[in-house]
């Protein structure tokens, strides 16, 4: 193959809406900030600044239920309370993370079983030999003393009409045996079809939106640059790579007005020689145009499934870059706000371990919070995504296998708890004297 030099194209219009909207709610949190510092009087600016009252919550209302809680953990819950503005967005923060690992991995499992599905479970031959010139009957005796596993079919394309006027080339599968199915399963997820009756075709998931169409409408199909014909739809069924219309010989030559001349075989490969060694066979003894492998074909559309992967790991490593940055930004600021307090934990006795519970658990608590609200968020994203991705020969499957869940929340808490391993050393150093000195 002669390829052409390769171009990278980007689109600026996306990159400028980017900039545009980092730069802007930089500004916007900076002069908000700027606004209540420069409106505070200079007497008020030189002191230190008092810790926010604590009131009482909705749940110490409930007696039965607070009673119950332990001392350690009451103050957990007044404090979280206090912060107001810090929960609000350790929570965004922790539930954008998530929905980003969420979505990364979904992508991940649309797109990972893509070829074994489809040349597992819906092609299910091994080789297909195609003859230009048609099947002659002396092919067919010669095919036959290499294996008795073979459907004969005639393969062709067809212009189908969109929902928007414009006319997509698909392939067109034709055959008058019954045993077809048997080579191309024709299915959806709750039953399986057999070539359909005269008038009717069966079409997959992707035909069925560029035409929007559904099972009863008529689809229109162009044969040449004049003639058309409409057909009715019979059965959407699955089907990931490449796509196709199936119908049976006597729709073909009602609608067609040609005779049914097989040009294609599907073969099932049960002569206990490998794949590579039948199709030479094949090719020395029949007048065959060219016979393909599907393994070969499914090895190609798993390399291009692989590419892919690059984007998941992208996405999953910014969802945990996200999670880092705002929970260690938040701690700091969180600890170094609140020194005088930890240090008074300190003073009255608490234990190592209490002082290090008495601010991490809120982060523990706020964490599940957003992990919580990131879980649905990151699904609705995901299905927004593989929406937007359109390759013409694949037809992705939108879904999230339960272990992604599960990675998803492992990632976001391994990420929690290694802020906290960063904080640890910052509160044991809080100098107690220094932190409880008057400075007013």
């Amino acid at each position: 193959y002669c390829l052409p030099v390769f171009d990278s194209y980007m689109k600026f219009s996306l990159l400028a809406i980017s900039f545009v909207f980092s730069l802007t709610s930089s500004w916007i949190i900076t002069i908000l900030v700027l606004k209540k510092t420069l409106m505070s009087s200079p007497a008020s600016l030189l002191t230190v600044e008092a810790p926010i009252a604590g009131k009482k919550i909705l749940l110490e209302k409930v007696p039965h239920i607070w009673k119950y809680v332990k001392f350690s953990h009451k103050i957990t819950i007044r404090n979280i309370f206090r912060y107001k503005t810090r929960v609000c967005m350790t929570i965004i923060g922790v539930a954008g993370c998530t929905m980003l690992v969420v979505t990364g991995l979904g992508i991940k499992d649309s797109i990972a079983n893509i070829a074994s599905d489809q040349f597992g479970e819906i092609q299910l031959y091994d080789l297909y030999a195609l003859y230009s010139n048609g099947l002659k009957s002396t092919d067919v005796d010669k095919l036959k003393v290499h294996t008795n596993s073979y459907t004969t079919l005639y393969q062709s394309t067809v212009d189908i009409k969109s929902s928007n006027g414009a006319y997509k080339a698909i392939n067109l599968m034709v055959s008058d045996e019954k045993a077809y199915s048997d080579y191309f399963s024709l299915h959806n997820s709750e039953e399986s079809f057999l070539l359909p009756e005269t008038g009717y075709v069966i079409i997959d998931e992707k035909i069925a939106q560029y035409a929007d169409v559904k099972v009863g409408d008529e689809l229109e199909i162009r044969i040449t640059e004049d003639d058309y014909i409409s057909v009715k739809v019979s059965a959407i069924v699955q089907n990931y790579v490449y796509h196709y219309i199936h119908m049976s010989t006597e729709t073909y030559e009602a609608y067609f007005q040609k005779e049914y001349d097989p040009n294609m075989v599907f073969i099932k490969n049960d002569t206990g020689v490998d794949a590579e060694t039948l199709s030479e066979k094949i090719k020395n003894d029949t007048e065959v145009s060219y016979v393909g492998i599907m393994e070969n074909t499914k090895e190609s559309v798993e390399d291009v499934m692989k590419s892919l992967n690059f984007v998941v790991y992208v996405i999953i490593v910014c969802g945990g870059l996200l999670a880092l940055i705002v929970l260690l930004n938040l701690g700091n600021i969180n600890i170094s706000e609140r020194e005088r307090e930890i240090a008074t934990v300190k003073v009255l006795g608490f234990y190592k371990k209490e002082t290090l519970n008495y601010v991490f658990r809120e982060n523990m608590i706020l964490t599940i919070i957003g992990i919580i609200l990131g879980l649905p968020a990151g699904k609705l994203l995901h299905k927004f995504i593989m929406e937007q991705i359109n390759i013409d020969i694949v037809t992705f499957k939108s879904q999230i296998f339960g272990t992604s869940f599960i990675v998803s929340v492992g990632i976001v808490f391994i990420f929690s708890l290694l802020v906290n391993l960063l904080l640890r050393r910052k509160i044991m150093e809080i100098n107690m004297i220094e932190a409880l000195k008057c400075n007013d």
